[in-house]
């Protein structure tokens, strides 16, 4: 593959309906140690290895690309320091759809002051950014974030090509820790998880 070949270009092109398999409604099977409902879902089957292969493992992290979220980064966190509305916009760079569109990363407006910990940041893989995977039911919370951030309800938006997204990372402060039996709970989510 070129160099000169726009990553987000030949993501546009690749066709991945069909990719999805038919699936049951979600089941709800229980709660977690903190009430939360746990749900039963099927995972979208996709061949991560395959997508890279068929475009050359293209760098979309760059050094440029690390540089520009280190910068909004520490904006955002002086926003939230100082409680101030600031949105963050991720311009396009060099390689990335030359249409001007900007989206927001991150809106301060929604940030619940004094309960955040720190900024967080969320990249998004390769298959994130196709316009067919945004659609699929079972989207990335990273996904969510940008669509939630860049609604309007005057454009129809179907494809955020935004490879990341900044989100306020909580503590919990609480001291269900200290309880045997959520431990055990949660040990055995984890050996679970494990398996899988």
């Amino acid at each position: 593959m070129s160099p000169s070949k726009n990553p987000y270009e030949l993501l546009a092109q690749l066709d991945l309906r069909g990719q999805e398999e038919e699936k049951e409604e979600d089941e709800l099977v229980g709660r977690d140690p903190n009430g939360d409902e746990i749900w039963k879902f099927e995972v979208t089957p996709f061949n991560i290895d395959d997508f890279e292969v068929k475009y050359d493992n293209w760098r979309i992290i760059t050094r440029e690309f690390l540089q520009q979220i280190a910068k909004n980064k520490e904006l955002t966190e002086t926003a939230v320091e100082n409680k101030e509305r600031r949105t963050i916009m991720h311009c396009p760079s060099q390689g990335e759809p030359e249409s001007g569109e900007r989206f927001c990363v991150v809106d301060t407006a929604e940030i619940e002051y004094g309960r955040a910990a720190e900024v967080g940041v969320r990249y998004l893989v390769r298959v994130e950014l196709h316009r067919d995977f945004q659609q699929f039911r079972q989207n990335s919370l990273s996904v969510k974030l940008l669509r939630y951030y860049n609604d309007d309800p005057d454009d129809d938006v179907d494809w955020i090509p935004v490879p990341y997204v900044l989100n306020l990372v909580k503590h919990n402060n609480g001291e269900s820790y200290k309880s045997v039996e959520h431990m055990v709970e949660w040990r055995n989510q984890l050996q679970q998880i494990k398996k899988l």
